[in-house]
């Protein structure tokens, strides 16, 4: 059996203001928790596993000083107790409901800008490709999406209305 491979994508735009990340602050479309829309990825129909092997992020703002984001990718779609800025990991308590369902993450460093946008690639933090496979109630009522959140790892100060777009490269 070949494998194929695809890419998915997902994206968002942050709030509209320039302070400064934290390491390890959640980056998303909300500062209000409640409101946080996590990266949503639909696998097309997917009955099998997915297996993630690089991620890709593209950036609106142009500055790579700090540029550096942790993808964090979960099987089944997150509560959220933070918002855009907020402390996301805490000594690795994460401000999300379930921890069961973190399958992996990938660092991702923003390494090249043009006159409109920038970019950068990872790999998963454990050196090997992520495996996605949806809760058993997922798979039962034919769900085929799986969800992810952006964190800083580094003091990054963002653009106004920065847009995040993240693909992943994938095989089935």
């Amino acid at each position: 059996m070949s494998k194929s491979v695809f890419v998915l994508r997902a994206s968002f735009v942050r709030p509209a203001d320039t302070t400064a990340y934290a390491a390890n602050d959640l980056v998303a479309n909300s500062t209000t928790a409640a409101q946080v829309t996590p990266l949503s990825f639909n696998a097309g129909g997917a009955t099998e596993a997915v297996v993630v092997r690089r991620a890709i992020i593209r950036k609106s703002g142009t500055s790579l000083t700090n540029a550096s984001f942790r993808l964090h990718l979960l099987s089944s779609l997150p509560t959220l107790s933070v918002g855009d800025n907020g402390a996301f990991d805490n000594s690795n308590i994460l401000a999300i409901d379930d921890g069961r369902f973190l399958c992996g993450t990938f660092d991702v460093t923003i390494g090249k800008s043009g006159a409109t946008g920038s970019a950068g690639q990872g790999v998963s933090t454990t050196g090997s490709d992520v495996t996605i496979c949806s809760p058993l109630a997922n798979v039962q009522a034919g769900a085929d999406m799986f969800y992810g959140l952006l964190t800083a790892t580094a003091a990054y100060t963002p653009s106004s209305q920065e847009q995040f777009q993240v693909l992943l490269e994938c095989l089935r």
